[in-house]
């Protein structure tokens, strides 16, 4: 696969991605994802080694907010992968909302699907900022 191809086929990955995480759509975001997917992230602990890990995880951030949105505000691509720095916003159930920011730094396969993930961001910041 060309070079160019394979930057296509991440970007596409990593849109798919943050807009099922947008719009709430568990299955798109799943689907995004290889199925022995790994996922790094602060708010877990322990790597996510599997796709019913993944569906927890899903969950469990869609839950603690009355509304999240996280938008991707610069993609860097490489063949194989990329780096998204985001931007997230999140409402509390108490009211109170919190805009934070991250990065994620993706590992692509050649069909599109995820392999790993690393998400580096302060969740404690965010439950502080949110009163939780």
């Amino acid at each position: 696969m060309s070079i160019a191809r394979k930057e296509s086929v991440v970007r596409a990955a990593i849109e798919a991605y943050f807009a099922a995480l947008a719009t709430g759509d568990e299955e798109a975001w799943l689907t995004r994802h290889a199925d022995d997917a790994v996922s790094f992230n602060p708010v877990w602990g322990p790597p996510t080694e599997s796709l019913a890990d993944l569906r927890r995880f899903f969950r469990g951030i869609r839950s603690a907010f009355e509304r999240l949105s996280i938008q991707p505000d610069l993609i860097s691509e490489a063949p194989d992968g990329a780096a998204v720095k985001w931007t997230g916003r999140a409402f509390g159930r108490n009211g109170r909302q919190v805009t934070f920011e991250g990065v994620d730094v993706f590992d692509v396969d050649d069909e599109g699907r995820i392999r790993t993930v690393w998400s580096y961001w302060d969740p404690a910041e965010v439950a502080r900022s949110l009163g939780n």
